[in-house]
């Protein structure tokens, strides 16, 4: 996969190439891509919680049209599928099991976090797994942004058209 700059004045006019694969885009998606402020990444070290409200509250945001093909215009849907639907499986694991106190021994409620924690676990590899493998914003600048995960032949038309990408990186 690669990784390519768009700069903001781009942003409606990328190559007709699906960025996910390089076949020809059939449709353009509008995206948002949003990352984390830097300042926030030195927040853990005053707990969970304020790095959490924060990371939620403080992004950089960069809309791009994203040219993709019927086969991955649906690709960003199943990124926040994966995000959100194992974050509603996990809190309604965890919902039953602190419900189920009063109801069950200890040997059961055990069993029954011990679940929602395997569950959870395999949430959190599938969900880094998928952060991987999609497409997603590495960094976001004023005018631009570095998007990764893009298809080498996506990245190699940008390039060509000089116009668009200056700058191309391969992982």
């Amino acid at each position: 996969m690669s990784a390519v700059v768009i700069h903001q004045w781009q942003v409606d006019n990328l190559p007709g190439l699906c960025m996910r694969c390089g076949m020809p885009a059939t449709t353009r998606r509008g995206k948002t891509f949003s990352k984390a402020q830097g300042w926030v990444s030195i927040l853990p070290i005053f707990g969970g919680l304020p790095w959490v409200i924060c990371s939620a509250l403080f992004r950089d945001r960069f809309h791009v049209r994203v040219p993709l093909c019927d086969g991955h215009r649906n690709h960003f849907n199943w990124q926040a599928g994966i995000l959100w639907g194992g974050m509603a499986l996990v809190a309604m694991l965890l919902a039953g099991c602190f419900a189920a106190i009063a109801h069950v021994d200890d040997q059961t409620l055990s069993r029954c976090f011990g679940f929602a924690g395997i569950v959870a676990a395999i949430w959190v590899i599938l969900f880094v797994g998928n952060r991987f493998y999609g497409m997603t914003v590495a960094i976001i600048n004023d005018d631009s942004a570095i998007i990764v995960g893009v298809s080498h032949r996506f990245a190699e038309e940008c390039e060509r058209e000089g116009q668009h990408v200056h700058e191309v990186a391969r992982y």
